[in-house]
């Protein structure tokens, strides 16, 4: 009985006429999506190394440990912990004493030499990208006063960029 009923709705055509405008639907959204997905890849305009430009960006690291200064060093290849991509080599490496305001007992706020910490301003040789409304380093847009943690194979800290220079 109920092969009759099953046969008899598909020779009415009620059945394959749902199932293929539900194919074509279906059918229509993947066309869409593989034109939208090669449209993307074919017409996006891909960097190369001859539109990046040479600069150099400053980071602060402030309040570090000895121990972490020590592993510092001018030649280490600096990579970005969120992107996970190369920055640039460590040319110059700058230590000072950490200093932060403490009161006084007369009220005063002054500047105090914090024992065993240190601020270093690390200077990076890079390859921007650069535009009127970013200075992109790989994936990796910088502005003075981001904050960018920064990672080698020996440490990771978190920086702040008080300089960015190129030529243009």
């Amino acid at each position: 009985m109920r092969e009759d009923f099953g046969e008899k709705m598909i020779f009415r055509g009620k059945i394959l006429q749902h199932i293929n405008l539900f194919d074509v639907f279906v059918l229509l959204l993947v066309i869409i999506a593989i034109v939208l997905g090669t449209r993307q890849f074919v017409f996006s305009s891909p960097t190369s190394d001859v539109d990046r430009e040479e600069t150099i960006i400053t980071f602060a690291v402030r309040g570090v440990r000895a121990a972490t200064v020590e592993v510092i060093n001018e030649g280490d290849v600096v990579i970005c912990v969120d992107s996970e991509e190369a920055l640039g080599t460590i040319i110059s490496k700058e230590i000072n004493d950490f200093q932060t305001t403490v009161d006084t007992k007369d009220g005063k706020v002054v500047l105090a030499s914090v024992p065993n910490r240190y601020d270093v301003l690390i200077s990076i040789r890079g390859y921007a990208i650069i535009t009127d409304n970013e200075i992109v380093i790989n994936s990796t847009a910088v502005r003075v006063g981001a904050i960018v943690r920064i990672f080698t194979n020996r440490y990771e800290v978190k920086t702040t960029v008080v300089g960015i220079e190129y030529n243009k």
